[in-house]
């Protein structure tokens, strides 16, 4: 009577174990040219281009060990910086420790801006 209760519990164990698993994608069909299925991860044997990618007009923000990294902007225009106006920032990148740079100003105003950052940091 024992071995019927364990033989389902066996046969569900095996048949997730043999399941195929599959990567998260958040776009259909992520296939580069010249491969047949969805493709996650880039290694020495692709000959694409990694692309870290948003089509949408939004910053992308970076993160490592759940911490701010990185912020990358939009298209943008600085109506005001100090006595500067209309101050095109496409694509400037801000690199600092944390968020607490982008309390007191707009946010990044050189293409590679580093910002030391305040308050709650960690050395690496």
């Amino acid at each position: 009577m024992n071995q019927n209760r364990v033989r389902p519990f066996t046969v569900a164990a095996g048949m997730l174990f043999l399941a195929g698993g599959y990567a998260q994608v958040t776009t259909p069909a992520n296939i580069p040219s010249g491969v047949n299925t969805d493709f996650v991860g880039w290694d020495n044997s692709v000959a694409e281009p990694l692309e870290v990618r948003h089509d949408g007009n939004f910053p992308i923000d970076f993160f490592t060990d759940a911490r701010f990294r990185m912020l990358l902007n939009p298209s943008i225009t600085y109506g005001t910086l100090g006595s500067f106006t209309n101050i095109p920032a496409d694509g400037f990148a801000l690199i600092t420790p944390n968020t607490s740079f982008l309390s007191a100003v707009k946010g990044p105003f050189s293409r590679v801006h580093l910002a030391e950052g305040t308050g709650a940091m960690h050395s690496p």
